[in-house]
């Protein structure tokens, strides 16, 4: 379909009523891009990865030597190569002509299937062997195990049995590519770049051809929904031999830009504007850039026209050493980086620090709607047995800090923390609820954990509540949102997986994170859903090096909160609203006005706490890549304040793996899933991730293409 829609709309625009419609099926090819061999030498050496081919012996079936076989090889592909030159350089003024390119077309594309169901069997070898333990020495086992057929293909060509044993191929390498495909996904189709477009891929005075350059609008899905809709063989397959083997919860864009560095010299692809964050920029950009691509242009983060909630990117790389300038989002700089920012001075790249280890979490993912009542309803169930009250809490979501004007949960919820069955069956009116409403959800979910411990959340952040447990306030942050602004909010409540809360009390550290060092910090590693900033506490606060304690901070930020909070009492608006009237121009009132000098007081405050007196802030209305405009410091401040925060995170680094602080380091997320959980039966099912919402757990939404 895509094939005639393209045909039709090039017809459409060529359209000449004394000339024939150009002949176009040589040159608009239909197929899975990501899952096709991309050199000739993979045919060559009949191995996926030709360098391990190369290096292994073979023999064929119906061949005194390899070396025959490979010969036949080449003459099929100079014989296709001749026939597509004769197409390319036919004109197509008659029909005649067209009739003649037809023909040819046809004489070669006969050739080339055969080149095309031996690729085949190497794109089926390939993905079923991507997920073993080894997979480079399986690929080699399996790849082993279709010689005999491919030397029958090879000697039954013009023969009367050519038809039935390419048949038998195809039947073949059709069982390995389709052997775990989900039901609902379409029949796996590779696409061959060398077969396809021999012309290109062909040797030429010894070197290998590729594209000039690649355009294009690659599809995007989430990185965690890959699996479901294409299949984990095939998610295997592009962390092996797409990614080199890195893995992270990348979206399927990522991998379309990988592929085209081994097909082009350039590239000029639009992208979800994730291409530049997180697992997806890591898996992406960083190993093109790290290869030596350069990333000379680009628009980091713009609206899809017509929708609202889609921001994209824009990216025009290059294998060459670019003589121009770089241009980011309109502006000269001196250079893009994987996260498309200007490159930071230093060149160093953010990394984890264990000095804020321990200080971030995420709140519990409840997992079943069953286990949230209204206050009323919690209320008469205390009255019914003041024992309730035990498992009885107020339950704070993110969207609770941003609308209520005085941060309140709205709603309650039961919590029977990491108790057994028999325990929390003591709780008959309560337990009864979620046996009722939770149990029948649970018993789908594929946790196992999550199936058979029901009645608990299914991550509960039980180190989140320890490190609370001594404190009567703390500090939280809706994990997405627009506005970046922590408050205190009160312990003794069950915090929602969409709030990120940070285990402190003291005014010093909400003014630290109320800033403007911070929130451009945030802007700057932190992902984003649609069109919000989603704060992530390992790429954001766990990478964010702070000032040194200071009197002028703490007290500027309890008159601001101070301040504030009366504010929005006396307004009776959440921090969205009073955050969009400070961000706004136009709004003069005084007790606005009153807001911004504080937050410009905090942001001196905290300049002078990094010893930073140097910097000129120069507050004022300033469009922020990602959050529009907003009242804070100008970009050439931030673009300075960015590149020393970088500095003192190496620094800090350096220091605490001196120190011996970094040490067989596991990574690991602040969101408890187990704790008193029976191992998994399989550790994947273990597996969370810091964007994981209540309504699709094993699935965090993700972009989709537009």
């Amino acid at each position: 379909m895509a094939v005639e829609m393209a045909k039709l709309s090039m017809w459409l625009t060529t359209v000449a009523k004394d000339r024939p419609f150009s002949f176009l099926d040589h040159a608009i090819k239909p197929g899975d891009s990501l899952l096709g061999i991309w050199s000739f030498d993979q045919l060559r050496h009949l191995h996926f990865d030709p360098a391990t081919g190369r290096d292994h012996s073979r023999s064929f079936a119906g061949f005194i030597d390899g070396r025959d076989a490979i010969s036949r090889l080449e003459e099929l592909l100079d014989e296709a190569l001749d026939l597509r030159t004769q197409v390319q350089e036919l004109p197509s003024h008659s029909l005649a002509d067209v009739t003649r390119k037809a023909e040819l077309n046809r004489s070669s594309e006969q050739k080339l299937a055969v080149l095309a169901a031996i690729a085949d069997l190497l794109s089926g070898a390939a993905l079923t062997t991507a997920g073993e333990s080894n997979p480079a020495r399986r690929l080699t086992e399996v790849s082993d195990t279709d010689l005999d057929a491919i030397g029958e293909l090879l000697t039954s060509l013009g023969t009367v049995s050519e038809a039935s044993v390419l048949e038998r191929v195809h039947q073949r390498a059709r069982q390995r590519l389709d052997a775990a495909r989900p039901a609902a996904a379409p029949s796996r189709r590779p696409l061959h770049w060398p077969t396809a477009f021999p012309e290109v891929f062909a040797r030429t005075d010894q070197q290998v051809s590729r594209f000039d350059a690649m355009v294009g609008n690659p599809p995007f899905i989430g990185g965690q929904k890959i699996t479901g809709a294409a299949g984990s063989d095939y998610r295997d397959y592009l962390v092996q031999w797409i990614a080199d083997g890195t893995r992270g919860s990348a979206d399927l864009v990522a991998y379309f830009f990988l592929n085209a560095t081994k097909l082009a010299k350039s590239l000029g692809y639009l992208a979800t504007n994730t291409i530049a964050q997180g697992d997806t920029s890591r898996v992406g950009l960083s190993q093109l850039v790290d290869a030596g691509w350069r990333i000379h242009r680009a628009v980091s983060s713009v609206g899809w026209p017509g929708q609202t909630s889609l921001e994209i990117a824009k990216c025009w790389i290059s294998a060459d050493e670019w003589q121009g300038q770089s241009i980011l989002d309109g502006r000269i700089v001196n250079g893009i980086d994987e996260m498309l920012y200007p490159i930071s001075r230093s060149g160093w790249r953010k990394q984890r620090l264990a000095c804020n280890a321990d200080q971030s979490f995420q709140g519990s993912i409840i997992l079943g709607e069953g286990f949230i009542i209204t206050p009323e309803e919690a209320q008469t169930f205390i009255n019914n047995d003041p024992y309730n009250e035990d498992i009885l809490f107020p339950y704070l979501g993110g969207e609770d800090l941003n609308q209520s004007p005085t941060q309140s949960a709205p709603r309650w919820v039961i919590n029977f923390f990491d108790w057994p069955e028999e325990k929390a069956r003591q709780y008959p009116e309560c337990f009864g609820i979620v046996e009722r409403k939770v149990r029948p959800q649970r018993s789908t979910n594929n946790v196992r954990t999550r199936r058979d411990y029901w009645w608990q959340y299914g991550a509960r952040a039980s180190t989140l509540y320890s490190a609370i447990s001594n404190l009567d306030r703390i500090i939280a942050i809706s994990q997405v949102s627009k506005t970046v602004m922590p408050v205190f909010v009160p312990t003794g409540q069950v915090l929602s997986v969409t709030t990120i809360v940070f285990a402190y009390d003291d005014d010093f550290h909400l003014g630290v994170l109320s800033s403007g060092f911070h929130f451009r910090w945030v802007v700057r590693y932190a992902s984003s859903m649609r069109t919000d900033t989603r704060y992530t506490p390992s790429d954001v606060f766990e990478t964010f090096v702070q000032p040194p304690y200071s009197d002028a901070v703490n007290d500027t930020a309890r008159n601001m909160d101070e301040f504030r909070r009366q504010l929005m009492v006396n307004e009776w608006i959440g921090l969205t609203t009073l955050y969009n009237r400070i961000h706004d121009p136009t709004n003069q009132d005084q007790p606005i006005r009153q807001m911004r000098a504080l937050h410009r007081d905090l942001d001196h405050a905290v300049r002078a706490a990094y010893d930073w007196d140097d910097l000129n802030l120069d507050h004022g209305f300033h469009t922020v890549r990602g959050a529009g405009v907003r009242y804070t410091f100008a970009p050439e401040a931030a673009d300075e304040i960015l590149d020393r925060l970088l500095e003192l995170n190496r620094d800090c680094y350096r220091v605490e793996v001196a120190a011996g602080l970094h040490d067989n380091r596991v990574a690991t997320t602040n969101t408890d899933l187990g704790g008193l959980f029976a191992p998994s039966d399989d550790p994947a099912e273990d597996m969370t991730t810091d964007t994981e919402p209540e309504s699709e757990p094993d699935e965090p939404d993700g972009e989709q293409d537009p």
